[in-house]
C-alpha cells in the first residue's frame, strides 16, 4: 500500500504544459497480495482490478486494497454467511 501510495502522489504532482494550459493526471490504484489459495497470478490480479474500480467510483485518485469480497470464489462460498 505504501508503494501504491507514493506513485498516486508522484503522479498527481506532475504538471504539464501545453499550449492550451496547464493539466494534470491523477491515478487510481487496486492493490492485492497473493495468497495461499490463489490458483495463479490472474486470481490475484482479478482482486486488484475490482479494488482500482472501487478507487475510480470512490471519486478516482485513490488506493484501495482489495478484500476477501473481490474474490469471487469467496463471495460464492459464503454467500449463505
Amino acid at each position: 500500500m505504501d508503494l501504491a501510495e507514493r506513485i498516486r502522489g508522484a503522479v498527481a504532482k506532475i504538471v504539464v504544459t501545453a499550449s492550451s494550459g496547464d493539466f494534470g493526471f491523477t491515478v487510481s490504484i487496486g492493490v492485492a497480495s497473493f495468497s495461499n489459495g490463489d490458483a495463479n497470478w490472474s486470481d490475484a490480479m482479478s482482486r486488484a482490478d475490482e479494488a482500482m474500480y472501487r478507487a475510480k467510483k470512490a471519486g478516482r485518485n485513490r488506493v484501495v486494497a482489495a478484500t476477501p469480497e473481490d474474490d469471487e470464489s469467496y463471495v460464492e462460498a459464503n454467500k449463505n454467511n
